[in-house]
């Protein structure tokens, strides 16, 4: 058995397995010496990956309602072409840069009010490209990155261009 140490109080649990929802540099402080050198044996060789940019959006009607008809609608950049185009994408020009947008209104995630919806801007990201900056910067690039995926997503489907005109 195993314990993990959880804050701000430096509580420890014991535990047969630990399951954690955080990065691995993290899980490895939190739990004993041995079980620590065991997680750094296998992980601390490993690069950080890509991550998820996510941009929430409240609509001030159901978008089933207004004629999408998908969970998902996918918009791929016109640089790919096929699965091995998708890593340089990813780490190309955000006016390219494929993503998803998923309608929540699909099913009954319960996220808004009655008549209410929300969807879901995602996208591959790295830390580097967001790391290096102060904070005006950050969030003049979120807002720019933001506004080249509504027209994007307009762009990609008649409904969707109705629907993104509800957006509150």
């Amino acid at each position: 058995m195993s314990c993990i140490k959880v804050k701000p109080n430096e509580t420890k649990i014991r535990a047969e397995v630990i399951i954690a929802n955080v990065a691995i540099p993290l899980v490895k402080e939190m739990l004993p010496e041995t079980e620590s050198l065991k997680i750094a044996h296998k992980a601390d060789h490993l690069k950080v990956a890509c991550s998820l940019l996510s941009i929430y959006i409240g609509f001030k009607k159901e978008i089933k309602e207004l004629g999408n008809l998908h969970y998902s609608t996918f918009v791929v950049g016109d640089n790919v072409r096929s699965i091995n185009d998708i890593h340089e994408n990813n780490k190309g020009d955000w006016a390219n840069k494929n993503f998803v947008f998923v309608d929540y209104s699909q099913i009954d995630a319960q996220l808004a009010p009655k008549g209410k919806s929300v969807g879901v801007i995602c996208a591959a990201d790295y830390i580097s490209d967001w790391d290096q900056l102060d904070s005006e910067t950050y969030k003049a690039k979120k807002e720019e990155v933001a506004q080249l995926f509504f027209k994007r997503l307009e762009k990609s489907s008649l409904e969707l261009q109705t629907i993104l005109n509800t957006m509150k």
